[in-house]
């Protein structure tokens, strides 16, 4: 009997991690703080054939010194910012804790554009994004979790005044530490894509794709969410078990 006691505490502190029952339910996330960084790349310039010979005249850009022909299609380099600022909102649904489904409420990001075509310029390309991403947890009912996931979404990239809607994809990874039922601190990675953007203004058209990648920490918060209930059926098992009579 003096025995069952200390086999009941281990195997108590063992169902801890073994035999937690994991649950389900509904989260709010919200960037903490974020980093983007767009890849540097090329846009295609359109030029219509009712045009005339001259300077590149994108106001959006602020930069003129790129000649143009009638009719013509160049590519030209342009290079953003190293770091930029972005904004994160979701609502998701945790299903016990092993996988995930996160609705974007709201995503933003805005890099600046400083040089186009060899020349300086100064714009502001903005990409709004709602969509959804599917998470995979590796550790049901842990409170730290890596994990990873896979997503699709519109985007709405902004160049000024003008814009365009897009189809954007997106892979992550990361980790998250709960140290309470309530609220979970989320640090993670995004690759993402955007396909097939096309921006038409009055003297031409832009053309191109954005890849990028961003950092962001978030806070999640957990609706409805209680601690795991521990299998204590071995312990209680072993407290009332009757003590053996010793053999005469």
């Amino acid at each position: 009997m003096k025995l069952a006691i200390p086999a009941g505490v281990l195997i108590f502190c063992a169902s801890d991690f073994a035999a937690s029952t994991p649950h389900s339910n509904w989260y709010l996330s919200v960037s903490a703080a974020s980093s983007l960084s767009l890849d540097n790349g090329t846009l295609e310039v359109e030029t219509p054939n009712s045009g005339t010979a001259g300077l590149l005249n994108f106001p959006q850009l602020n930069t003129t010194a790129i000649g143009t022909t009638p009719g013509s299609t160049q590519r030209l380099d342009v290079n953003y910012d190293e770091d930029d600022n972005a904004m994160h909102f979701a609502i998701g649904r945790n299903f016990r804790q092993r996988y995930r489904l996160e609705l974007f409420a709201y995503n933003e990001s805005v890099s600046e554009i400083k040089n186009f075509g060899g020349a300086d310029a100064s714009g502001e390309l903005r990409i709004e994004t709602y969509g959804i991403n599917a998470w995979y947890d590796f550790f049901a009912g842990k409170s730290v979790q890596p994990y990873f996931g896979l997503g699709v979404a519109q985007s709405r990239v902004s160049l000024g005044d003008i814009h365009d809607d897009a189809i954007n994809y997106q892979v992550g990874a990361g980790i998250t530490w709960s140290p309470t039922p309530v609220l979970t601190l989320d640090l993670g990675y995004r690759r993402f894509e955007t396909k097939e953007v096309e921006l038409e203004f009055p003297n031409g058209q832009l053309n191109s794709e954005f890849d990028g990648n961003a950092i962001l920490l978030s806070a999640r918060f957990n609706f409805s969410a209680t601690r795991p209930i521990h299998n204590v059926a071995p312990y209680l098992a072993l407290q009332h078990r009757a003590p053996t009579k010793a053999a005469p």
